[in-house]
């Protein structure tokens, strides 16, 4: 029976296919390249070579609107689809899948390395990331902005964000889509260095503080390629910097280990594009605009963390209070994600690790945090805000957590003082003497026994046995009651 087979190329060249992966493309009849989420750094051509068969470049348009003719094929023939990196990184392959299966198109699946993965070789550790941000490349009139919200969500719970930079194969011109016209521009790919721009446009948009200049982040570039490079830094730093031909991806750290810092120190741009990072250092003026304007000017030798610039500022600048209560609010949040950096640095920057609603006393009638925030002046951060929640919710649900133990406990007491009550009340019981206990007819109960009814013991009458145990007289229950009638009065 044929069969569809999904097949991951790697990250480099032709080289990086898997043996089986590369058993499987030769049993195959017809090969097709998806092109359009990724690119290999080799042409088709050379792929050809090594597989000794034709590949078919499969772009956006023959996946998502005629994938129906390669499934149709794969009915007759053993199909190959070949996808850079590992098949399933992409929804549009998953849905490819689907189809197959509902078409009733066996299916097979290659794993291989991808971004997802080897991403980890910038030094954080994998399952610190949080979710993938995909960052588009503007357009005149179109400038999506979804990723900062993402950035600023993994940032408040301490995690990674891995930026995957926008790849433009085949692509159709917003004018000519307008037009109806089917003219395809020239392949792009939005650098490191463009990201970096476009994301602090928007922080000149949304001021919240979340990608500042001083923000760190850690390019990846060209993984598995044979000039891969890895670089940390700041965005300020790689708004201007050129990190050389796609595929780029961006990493913004959240709250880093002791090792990942060791990491970031390593592959600090100082030593991985040093002539580079001394050409930016020894600039101070931003001719490209794309720089927050300071007054402090920063030498080579000088460091760049964010605290050592609020340092500067804060005994150097003048006419600079804006940007100092916001460099201080980013540099709050900093210290939580990272405790132990005042000892780094030799205690120089005196920061208080707290945020200005920490501060204040928290009997102050549970006022919202970002109601505080504003009166305090300067604003706060997106993230600082999303933390403020976090720890909000974290309260009221501790309180409804003791509250719920408060009224359990109430509960088992109320029941063991039932249960008390009851266990006293058949003591009492048990105590009283039959002596004490007086029948109807004002005399005692007398405690000898009642002698048998049966057997062969002495005969009683019914009225002897009456009195002589002194009960009250019983009544039948059909039995009624009616004028001068006594017979109600005789035993049955």
């Amino acid at each position: 029976e044929m069969v569809l087979h999904f097949i991951g190329l790697g990250l480099g060249d032709e080289k990086d296919v898997t043996v089986r992966g590369l058993e499987t493309i030769k049993k195959c009849e017809a090969l097709y390249l998806e092109h359009y989420t990724s690119v290999l750094a080799v042409g088709k051509e050379e792929l050809e070579k090594l597989y000794g068969k034709k590949v078919i470049l499969a772009d956006r348009e023959m996946c998502e609107d005629h994938a129906n003719s390669i499934l149709e094929e794969a009915r007759t023939k053993e199909i190959a689809f070949l996808v850079v990196g590992s098949p399933f990184a992409a929804t549009t392959h998953m849905d490819l899948m689907t189809r197959a299966q509902k078409m009733g198109v066996q299916t097979s699946v290659c794993h291989n390395a991808s971004i997802m993965n080897s991403v980890a070789a910038c030094g954080l550790q994998l399952y610190s990331f949080g979710s993938t941000v995909s960052v588009c490349l503007f357009e005149e009139k179109w400038r999506p902005a979804s990723f900062y919200e993402k950035i600023g969500q993994n940032k408040a719970l301490g995690l990674h964000s891995m930026c995957l930079l926008d790849i433009k194969i085949k692509e159709v011109s917003y004018a000519n889509l307008m037009k109806g016209v089917k003219t395809y521009e020239k392949p792009r790919f939005l650098t490191v260095s463009k990201a970096c721009q476009q994301m602090m446009e928007v922080e000149a948009e949304k001021k919240a503080g979340l990608l500042t200049p001083s923000t760190k982040a850690i390019a990846v570039c060209r993984v598995g390629y044979p000039n891969q490079l890895i670089a940390s830094g700041t965005l300020g730093e790689f708004a201007k910097m050129d990190f050389g031909p796609p595929l780029h991806t961006l990493v913004i750290p959240g709250e880093m280990h002791v090792l990942e810092r060791e990491m970031f120190d390593f592959f600090h741009i100082s030593k991985t594009l040093p002539e580079q990072y001394r050409r930016f250092s020894g600039d101070s003026k931003d001719k490209g605009g794309t720089l927050a304007k300071s007054p402090v000017k920063v030498s080579p030798g000088q460091p760049r963390d964010v605290m050592d610039l609020v340092h500067l500022l804060t005994s150097k600048a003048q006419g600079a209070k804006a940007f100092q209560n916001h460099l201080i609010s980013t540099a709050q949040l900093y210290l939580k994600c990272n405790p132990g950096l005042l000892n780094n640095l030799g205690g120089g920057s005196k920061i208080s690790m707290g945020s200005r609603d920490d501060e204040k006393e928290e009997g102050e009638g549970g006022e919202d945090d970002s109601e505080g925030a504003n009166n305090g002046g300067g604003d706060y951060s997106y993230a600082e805000r999303l933390l403020a929640e976090k720890r909000k919710q974290k309260e009221r649900e501790e309180r409804r957590k003791q509250e719920q133990a408060e009224l359990k406990a109430e509960r088992e007491r109320e029941l063991k003082e039932e249960q008390d009550k009851d266990e006293d009340e058949d003591e009492d019981e048990d105590e009283t003497e039959p002596e004490n206990l007086l029948s109807p007819n004002g005399r005692p109960f007398r405690s000898a026994p009642r002698p048998p009814l049966t057997g062969t013991g002495p005969k009683m009458n019914s009225a002897d046995s009456m009195s002589s145990f002194d009960l009250p007289m019983l009544t039948s229950p059909t039995q009624k009651r009616s004028g001068n009638d006594t017979s109600w009065d005789k035993p049955l």
